[in-house]
């Protein structure tokens, strides 16, 4: 439930965040660096986050990542200027840090399947609905009540999720703490720092392509289409294919030794959605790229989940998932702000920020099975 009032929360926000910059007055460079403002400081956040969900559980940095995030919500309910809708990005970024990899550490601690693949894609269910609800009830909000509704709408929601996770806690976490007692010292201690390598800059190629993608496209999409809630469509239908992907039986296959080609794939329709994106035009251009982009997601994202959790143990998965999430908000900050530099030389109209995300996922494939190759040579088969 965490994970999934998370990752609505931010699903909620990609349509409408750069079009609520423009309204208030800003340039196509402070937009980008607005966006891109939320990572900066939820990456900083991510890094401290990891060491205190080992130090001191899953628990109170949950609980508390929700309170604060409730209230730093408010402040983009207050927001009269681009450099208040700044600070107030910084804050929510700051305060939400600790939410994605608080909730996955939980998940990867919890999850005892043999396929931990499967288990990850179907626990990521709520997420992909919440991403398939978020940009068209953002969308309609923003349209109807205004853009403040629907950060108001989030803070609430964040309240109830942390009375419901505060009153339902006690017994999950008494459990995973059992769980971990019962490790022995080296797998309390497990790493495998080549598979996290791979995780890591996949993530990070993703969303260098994201924050282009989030920065650009719903402007993209009223220049190409006209109305606003076409946005919420095109971001509707990435959700969608990315959730049908996360939950087909095709990622349940494979194991450990076969992760890298569901990783090089999905990186591989990242790339092409974006590239499709940059030839494509009116409504119907942007949801065949973005089903491409989904697709391509929904492989990564519990791919890279999946990785993290096999080679980490409870001793020090919440500080993996904690630098994980630093390097996802850092490619996204990379995306935003370098799309936005884009932009401010070529127009916007270009297609250079789509050009620039697709050159980065497309980078990372042939880096990423390197690594592979060298991890699985007999010298260096031991970290």
């Amino acid at each position: 439930m965490v994970a999934a009032v998370a990752f609505l929360d931010l699903f909620m926000q990609f349509p409408i965040i750069a079009p609520f910059a423009k309204s208030l007055g800003s340039t196509s460079a402070l937009t980008g660096i607005i966006v891109g403002t939320y990572s900066l400081t939820n990456m900083a956040g991510n890094l401290v986050a990891g060491i205190a969900l080992d130090k001191w559980g899953r628990r109170l940095p949950l609980g508390a990542g929700l309170l604060m995030t409730s209230l730093a919500l408010l402040g983009y309910v207050f927001a009269t200027s681009p450099s208040q809708l700044l600070v107030s990005r910084a804050l929510h970024g700051l305060s939400a840090s600790v939410l994605a990899p608080g909730a996955f550490a939980l998940l990867g601690d919890l999850t005892r399947s043999r396929n931990i693949m499967s288990s990850m894609g179907i626990n990521s269910l709520p997420i992909a609905i919440a991403a398939v609800v978020g940009p068209l009830l953002s969308v309609w909000l923003s349209e109807t009540a205004g853009y403040s509704s629907v950060f108001l709408l989030s803070s609430l929601l964040m309240i109830v999720v942390f009375a419901s996770f505060i009153y339902s806690s006690t017994q999950t976490l008494t459990t995973q703490k059992s769980s971990y007692d019962s490790l022995n010292a080296n797998e309390q201690h497990k790493v495998d720092f080549g598979r996290m390598f791979n995780a890591y800059f996949a993530a990070l190629a993703m969303t260098i392509g994201f924050g282009a993608l989030v920065t650009n496209l719903p402007n993209w999409v009223i220049s190409e289409a006209g109305p606003r809630s076409s946005s919420g469509i095109s971001f509707a239908t990435l959700s969608l294919f990315g959730m049908a992907t996360m939950i087909s039986p095709l990622m349940s296959k494979g194991d450990a030794n076969t992760r890298i080609v569901s990783l090089t794939f999905g990186l591989g329709l990242i790339g092409l959605g974006l590239i499709l994106l940059s030839f494509l035009s009116g409504i119907w251009g942007a949801m065949i790229s973005m089903a491409v982009f989904g697709t391509g997601f929904g492989m990564l994202f519990p791919t890279m989940k999946t990785i993290l959790t096999e080679a980490t143990s409870s001793h020090n998965r919440g500080r993996a998932f904690g630098v994980f999430y630093a390097i996802y908000s850092l490619g996204v900050v990379a995306g935003s702000t370098g799309s936005g530099v884009i932009l401010e030389f070529q127009g916007d109209a270009g297609a250079g920020p789509f050009i620039f995300g697709a050159a980065a996922a497309l980078t990372a494939i042939p880096i990423t099975i390197f690594v592979e190759m060298l991890r699985n040579q007999p010298s260096s088969s031991r970290y």
